[in-house]
């Protein structure tokens, strides 16, 4: 099966399970269903979220689910998916800045003629 015929059948399968924290799917699941690796599954999923899919996870909680936004429960579990995204960016950022200081540095130091 195709990367796109897979990524369709992963969207089909969110929407059929239906929206909502209690319809969640597990990485284990859906790489059963689709016959993929679970870090392929985690790809597709960021495919689909990158493509305006509202797919929630938190680190707390197995599973990705359609965000239902008349539920109490998702709007609050957006928000702490919000969080932990921003978090792990603003950590990226951190890790980043030694690398580019050196990558930059030694730049700077091969346009000086040193």
């Amino acid at each position: 099966m195709s990367k796109k015929a897979t990524v369709e059948n992963l969207k089909n399968l969110f929407l059929n399970m239906g929206y909502g924290f209690k319809n969640r799917l597990t990485k284990d699941y859906i790489s059963w269903v689709l016959h993929i690796d679970g870090r392929v599954a985690r790809n597709y999923i960021a495919e689909l979220r990158k493509a305006g899919h509202p797919i929630i996870s938190t680190s707390k909680d197995k599973g990705y689910w359609y965000f239902n936004p008349d539920n109490v429960k998702d709007r609050i579990m957006a928000g702490i998916m919000v969080g932990e995204t921003k978090n792990r960016i603003d950590n990226l950022r951190l890790m980043m800045k030694p690398v580019e200081s050196l990558i930059f540095g030694q730049i700077k130091m091969f346009e000086e003629g040193q």
